[in-house]
């Protein structure tokens, strides 16, 4: 933000939404080691991406939307706020929709994973406004009669999402006093 913006209406609304709204890529830092092993996240999440989709549904016409969707999760990888906005529209899709039933606990699942990539990268205010949010969508419907699912997996979604932002803030603290240690 430039200085002269600071303490401005047009500073505070580039604070304000710098973080949900930015579609810069986040990368995932840096690793050490062969250049076969920078590639094994991307890999590893994408494997998963096709297992979960693959066997949701006898529909085979289904399978490739949910996929696209379990793929938003390797997108997370290089921008995990950018692809974490697809998730959110496509969250109501299948919860509501029928024919993608079978894949309503994964996409929640992977939507915590966004949010655990998201958690990683930004700061606090990002995550609490992401899962703030996601809460919301997950609860309104219920509030409102419409019940994406029994109470039980509504609980269990709310766990996955607490669960998930615990880890990724701890893993984030840990890194930062690495950094820190380093630097002395």
């Amino acid at each position: 933000m430039d200085r002269t913006e600071k303490g401005t209406v047009r500073g505070a609304l580039n604070i304000r939404t710098e973080g949900l709204f930015t579609p810069a890529p986040q990368p995932m830092p840096p690793t050490g080691g062969p250049r076969l092993l920078r590639w094994l996240p991307y890999l590893a999440v994408a494997a998963v991406a096709v297992f979960a989709a693959n066997p949701g549904t006898e529909d085979i016409s289904m399978r490739p939307v949910g996929m696209a969707r379990e793929a938003l999760l390797v997108l997370g990888l290089s921008w995990p706020v950018p692809a974490w906005w697809p998730s959110m529209v496509m969250l109501p899709v299948f919860s509501l929709h029928p024919p993608f039933g079978p894949y309503v606990g994964w996409a929640w699942a992977v939507h915590a994973g966004l949010l655990f990539l998201i958690a990683l990268r930004n700061r606090p205010r990002v995550l609490g406004e992401t899962v703030l949010l996601s809460t919301a969508l997950l609860l309104g419907p219920q509030l409102s009669g419409d019940a994406i699912g029994p109470r039980h997996f509504i609980a269990i979604v709310l766990v996955m999402f607490a669960l998930v932002e615990a880890d990724a803030i701890g893993v984030r603290r840990t890194g930062e006093v690495r950094t820190r240690l380093a630097e002395q």
